[in-house]
């Protein structure tokens, strides 16, 4: 992907059988990389390609300076890579704040957004619904499947309804 390396991970048992997904369960992997010049740790992804072609990032991953990896679950084999994201919003607000590597790390994974497109207001308490969004997006759930909820303060239009209605259903909330 770019310059980063790609890996065509796969199991076979027996006679040649291939072991496609690992049913209820997973598997941790452990992809070497270097950061290359300019490149921030925390804007290093996991990525996989899908049977369409398409690349998707894995949320749920990191990258660990010590052991120079990139480190993520998967429930399935295919072709995975290192990914970067490049397109991380530039907040002005956190220039000088102690979180700033933390929330570029969230913001570049999409698990929370700013306030605005140049502010990510990092000393605004978190909300109910912002906590259950960055959960729901790192278990990447399907949002169709939360579409209503008992919550009456909690509109059906909100972003962060589906993650909710999820959360409560998953007795998170």
């Amino acid at each position: 992907i770019g310059s980063r390396p790609v890996f065509d991970l796969s199991v076979t048992y027996g006679n040649g059988k291939t072991v496609n997904n690992f049913g209820g369960g997973s598997v941790t992997i452990t992809l070497p990389y270097t950061l290359q010049a300019g490149e921030k740790a925390g804007n290093v992804c996991a990525v996989y390609m899908d049977t369409n072609g398409n690349v998707n990032y894995i949320v749920a991953s990191s990258y660990d300076v010590v052991s120079k990896s990139v480190l993520f679950s998967t429930n399935h084999f295919s072709i995975y890579g290192v990914g970067y994201k490049t397109d991380v919003p530039a907040f002005a607000d956190i220039a000088d704040h102690w979180a700033k590597t933390d929330i570029e790390f969230v913001t570049a994974r999409g698990l929370l957004a700013g306030t605005s497109t140049t502010t990510f207001s990092p000393n605004t308490s978190m909300t109910r619904g912002m906590f259950v969004t960055a959960l729901g997006r790192m278990a990447n759930i399907d949002t169709n499947s939360y579409k209503t909820g008992s919550f009456t303060d909690v509109k059906a239009d909100a972003y962060y309804a589906p993650y909710v209605n999820w959360a409560a259903s998953k007795g998170i909330v």
